[in-house]
């Protein structure tokens, strides 16, 4: 597929003082390949009528009027890009279920429990480390797209947010029928549906019950520009859902 024209963060937008955006999302942005750039301009737009950056460093963009508490309330949210140690561990560890260094802190007491479960793991694809290295996983649309991160403290006070769990999701929550090859990255929480990313780094959208696919995107860039696109035109300008009758699943 063709990609957009590289487009730039609004870190120097005239609206916004540079100092609202944090350093790490700026350093992403600079090391984004062109789709996540695109994505970043896209997202960032909300701005115009809210942006916050929580105690864990995450950043939410866009606050909605009806909503106001929690995650909720606002129409983005990105996590901060993992350490390349930490990525590395996830990539070359996850499938050969090691030992995790101690002094790593990984949830649902650690990774060192994650990685003695011995049914099936699903290889690690270099397209999600890298794009872990970048964001942490992100609430896209008012949550109506999630993609998986790991959380990277266990203190659950105020301020503190996470990204839905990416080790849970494959390992203790997995979905029974979906193909054991298949690192869960995402979910449509309209009606559970997963998005699976093969070793090549190949998107599948797989039903949750019967793990039936979809649909199929041959790279995750093109996934993402499609549903941004797309899940776009199904909001109103202040991050208000258009029609909440109508699926907000790809194919509607």
């Amino acid at each position: 597929m063709r990609f957009p024209p590289r487009q730039r963060l609004l870190v120097r937008h005239k609206d916004g003082p540079r100092q609202m955006t944090p350093d790490w999302l700026v350093n992403s942005e600079a090391r984004a390949p062109v789709w996540l750039c695109s994505v970043f301009a896209t997202v960032f737009r909300a701005r115009d009528f809210g942006f916050i950056e929580h105690a864990s460093g995450a950043c939410s963009i866009g606050m909605r009027d009806n909503f106001r508490v929690g995650e909720e309330r606002w129409f983005h949210t990105l996590y901060p890009g993992l350490p390349s140690t930490t990525c590395r561990l996830l990539h070359d560890d996850f499938g050969a279920r090691m030992t995790a260094p101690a002094q790593v802190h990984w949830p649902l007491g650690g990774l060192r429990e994650a990685l003695s479960y011995r049914g099936p793991v699903p290889p690690f694809p270099q397209a999600y480390k890298e794009f872990l290295s970048l964001l942490n996983g992100a609430r896209l649309f008012a949550g109506h797209l999630r993609l998986f991160g790991v959380s990277t403290c266990r203190d659950s006070a105020e301020g503190n947010w996470q990204p839905h769990e990416l080790i849970s999701a494959n390992i203790f929550n997995r979905p029974r029928n979906v193909e054991d090859s298949l690192l869960i990255v995402g979910q449509y929480p309209w009606d559970g549906s997963v998005l699976g990313m093969r070793e090549d780094g190949a998107i599948e959208w797989c039903d949750r019950l019967t793990g039936v696919r979809r649909r199929r995107w041959s790279l995750f860039g093109e996934l993402l520009l499609e549903e941004v696109e797309r899940l776009t035109a199904r909001f109103d300008e202040r991050g208000q859902l258009i029609d909440s009758n109508r699926p907000t699943i790809p194919n509607y």
